[in-house]
């Protein structure tokens, strides 16, 4: 492999155009972190908006259909709320989309966005169980609405979301299930319903993160036990 960059970096994102966008741990003009672009064929960073305390983002900046960046972000001052947030394509203004209440909870993954441009999210608290839920937010809207609240046989505390061509959502939860484990479920599109697909054992539990092949499997990873594992969900 050839390095690019190097920074201290939480997480990259989507590719626009062969262009990377990630967030970085630190730096910036308050030292909390700054959104990036990675140009195609390029290894010079260009700093699209600097972060600072009440601007903490979760995971990575999602790439929109309208060139723009979205995000989940928490406040760390004694706020405590999150965010979602977008950032203009056309000189990194940052505008605040919606507020996440208390009885939301605080967000907990990256965001997704269907093909209508409709964003969703999960929190690790809140729901009809307080175990987490999953929310939406519709184009145009500022205000979140609930999708499906997690239980202890669906799930508790999602930790990852993907959404596939057909609009379902996919997942995986740290913990619940069958064994108290961790879980992988789905949200078939459209639908409030929350259905276990697979619950995680001793020998392979707390998934952490999500992906999803072309032919609709899930991988991911575990973070225990001893060094963790790497799971399929057919």
């Amino acid at each position: 492999h050839r390095d690019l960059h190097s920074f201290p970096t939480r997480r990259s994102s989507d590719l626009r155009n062969g262009n990377l966008f990630g967030i970085t741990s630190g730096g910036g003009k308050y030292n909390w972190g700054t959104v990036f672009e990675l140009p195609r064929g390029a290894s010079t960073v260009i700093s699209i908006v600097s972060l600072d305390v009440t601007f903490n983002i979760l995971g990575a900046v999602l790439d929109g259909s309208n060139d723009n960046l979205f995000g989940l972000a928490d406040d760390q001052t004694s706020t405590g709320q999150s965010t979602v947030f977008e950032i203009a394509g056309n000189g990194g203004k940052t505008t605040t989309i919606a507020t996440l209440d208390e009885d939301y909870g605080p967000g907990s993954i990256p965001l997704v966005m269907d093909t209508a441009g409709d964003i969703f999210g999960a929190t690790s608290t809140g729901g009809a169980s307080g175990d987490g839920m999953v929310f939406e937010l519709k184009t145009g809207s500022t205000s979140m609405m609930l999708v499906s609240s997690f239980s202890g046989n669906s799930g508790i505390n999602p930790t990852g979301l993907v959404i596939d061509d057909n609009g379902d959502l996919l997942g995986t939860a740290d913990d619940g299930g069958a064994f108290d484990n961790g879980t992988a479920f789905e949200i078939p599109q459209g639908t409030d319903s929350l259905i276990p697909l697979a619950s995680f054992s001793g020998t392979s539990k707390g998934p952490s993160g999500v992906i999803e092949d072309s032919n609709g499997n899930l991988f991911g990873f575990t973070d225990s036990p001893a060094d963790g594992t790497v799971y399929e969900v057919p």
